[in-house]
């Protein structure tokens, strides 16, 4: 899975095959249409943001207000499961982007793809060596099988970077988009140290604001919005646990919810971890093709 963000010794052919940029607005609007799924009250967002109105570090992102007249303040910002995996995701999208059009309508139907790199080695794959790859998967994926034969490696003599190429198992019927998936994997263990530095930061810059934003725009409620572009390396429910630890000592946001956003730029998918009575025994999945 990939997406935007530039990064050095990128060429301005990765740069142009960069998937569109998700707009924070988009995100917010997702957020809140969860909360409204999920039996809270219905806010919409205003379309003046304070943070450009007021050049003011304390600003918030959003304002948003309620047909009862009840402001919710907003503040969205986004957590990546480890630092620099924005860049690797995007220069890698930029560099295989066209192996998924090669492979339009080649590989098994009953399955879908996931074509995974180390991270830090997008610098490693090269644009030329696209049909190489998409070849290679063509010619072995369907021999690929259910776990534990459910991988191969790809040779050094086709790409320069470690690419490993995974089948899975998809139920009749489903429709999975893209086939083939861009993955960055590593060790699962790191990322969730790294994911819960990045909270404790993230939280440290967006819970003042909204703790000050109860005064200085009269909100009754906030919300603090968290985007990822990776569900596979972001644990919605192991986050829960890194959430709490992360907010401690600090003023808590009266709802929080996790935006996940695919390969296309769309938001497809949230996890709510705490509304008005505080924070949930388990994360609430929304997402609009299954809620």
């Amino acid at each position: 899975m990939l997406c935007t963000a530039g990064s050095s010794g990128t060429s301005s052919a990765d740069r142009r095959a960069t998937i569109p940029t998700v707009t924070d607005e988009l995100v917010t609007d997702f957020a809140l249409a969860a909360l409204r799924a999920q039996g809270s009250p219905v806010f919409a967002r205003e379309g003046d943001r304070p943070d450009e109105a007021v050049r003011d570090a304390k600003a918030i992102d959003f304002l948003a207000s309620s047909g009862a007249g009840q402001v919710m303040g907003i503040e969205h910002t986004r957590i990546e499961p480890y630092e620099g995996f924005i860049a690797d995701w995007n220069l890698a999208h930029g560099r295989l982007g066209p192996v998924r059009e090669l492979l339009e309508a080649k590989l098994p139907i009953d399955s879908v793809f996931d074509l995974s790199f180390e991270p830090a080695s997008a610098t490693r794959i090269s644009s030329r060596d696209s049909r190489q790859i998409a070849a290679w998967i063509e010619a072995m994926a369907p021999a690929l099988g259910r776990p534990p034969d459910h991988f191969v490696q790809c040779p050094v003599e086709i790409c320069g970077a470690r690419l490993t190429l995974y089948r899975w198992p998809i139920t009749e019927g489903v429709i999975t988009t893209p086939q083939i998936r861009y993955r960055i994997g590593i060790d699962t263990a790191a990322a969730s140290k790294h994911l819960s530095a990045r909270c404790r930061r993230a939280m440290d810059a967006k819970l003042g604001k909204l703790d000050d934003a109860r005064h200085k725009h009269h909100v009754q409620t906030t919300l603090l919005c968290l985007e990822s572009p990776d569900l596979q390396l972001t644990d919605p429910f192991g986050l829960a646990d890194v959430l709490r630890v992360a907010a401690k000592g600090l003023p808590l946001p009266d709802f929080l919810v996790l935006v996940i956003v695919g390969p296309d730029g769309e938001p497809f998918m949230s996890w709510t971890y705490r509304q008005l009575d505080g924070w949930l025994d388990r994360p609430l999945l929304y997402s609009p093709d299954v809620t």
